[in-house]
């Protein structure tokens, strides 16, 4: 899964969305995929279709103040073709039985609408406004 995370990782609009810009070295990337799956603080699901295609990921990382963050990607070639929602539903549900923990948090970006959207249909609610490394983000939460 490394080759494609990291071509996934470097799509112009994942680079767009995400609140580091520039694009991800291959050795970086390894050593990042690498310290992710071994991490307490870290769940990474990947997922795939009926097909056995990879739609994209789901992680929820845990942050300093002991809040789990969550974070979604669809493979390039699989947005809009409806995964997000049932891929974030399907993770949580798998975070909690794993974890036993009710809240997760997501930062996203204002302008990212179809994000604010998947993560509403999902269960996540608004809790307020943030700046994110100069980008004007909300928060959202999941009980």
């Amino acid at each position: 899964d490394i080759d494609d995370l990291f071509e996934w990782a470097n799509d112009p609009i994942t680079r767009n969305n995400s609140y580091s810009k520039e694009n991800i070295d291959y050795s970086t990337h390894v050593k990042w995929v690498q310290n992710k799956i071994t991490s307490s603080d870290c769940v990474f699901l990947m997922f795939e279709n009926a097909l056995g295609q990879k739609v994209g990921f789901v992680r929820f990382d845990r942050e300093e103040q002991k809040i789990w963050v969550i974070s979604i990607n669809i493979a390039p070639l699989q947005r809009g073709n409806g995964y997000s929602v049932e891929l974030l539903r399907r993770a949580l549900i798998h975070f909690k039985s794993m974890k036993g923990e009710n809240k997760v948090d997501a930062f996203i970006k204002k302008e990212n609408a179809a994000s604010v959207k998947a993560f509403e249909r999902a269960g996540f609610e608004y809790l307020k406004d943030v700046n994110i490394k100069g980008e004007d983000s909300i928060l959202m939460t999941w009980k």
